[in-house]
């Protein structure tokens, strides 16, 4: 009888040793599903962050052509200004230079009635 309860006794410890076994299987199972599960969901995460770097890099390289566009607008409006500057001096010369020889023909004039 008592090797009959040893047997029984080493038994039940097979059984519970089989079932702690299993639960463990159970939750290696279950670890490496939700492993798998986030490795996906940090896949997804990095395709988002590239497609979204593409267009936050191409909108950079936007402004950036904007920004030089405008230093190049303000550059040439310099130069149109000094350009249009020199125009306005060389008319006021040649007005001076006319006023001057209209001056100069109405004195010969008059000293041609004299």
């Amino acid at each position: 009888a008592a090797a009959e309860g040893r047997v029984i006794a080493v038994e039940e410890q097979a059984e519970a040793r089989q079932e702690q076994v299993e639960r463990c299987v159970a939750l290696q199972e279950h670890a490496n599903a939700q492993a798998a599960s986030a490795r996906e969901k940090m896949e997804r995460c990095i395709a988002v962050q590239k497609q979204t770097a593409a267009p936050q890099e191409e909108m950079e390289g936007r402004v950036a052509v904007q920004e030089q566009a405008a230093a190049t607008w303000e550059k040439m409006e310099g130069h149109v200004a000094a350009a249009t500057q020199e125009v306005i001096e060389g008319c006021l010369a040649v007005v001076e230079e006319l006023v001057v020889a209209v001056v100069d023909q109405a004195d010969a004039m008059q000293e041609q009635e004299e």
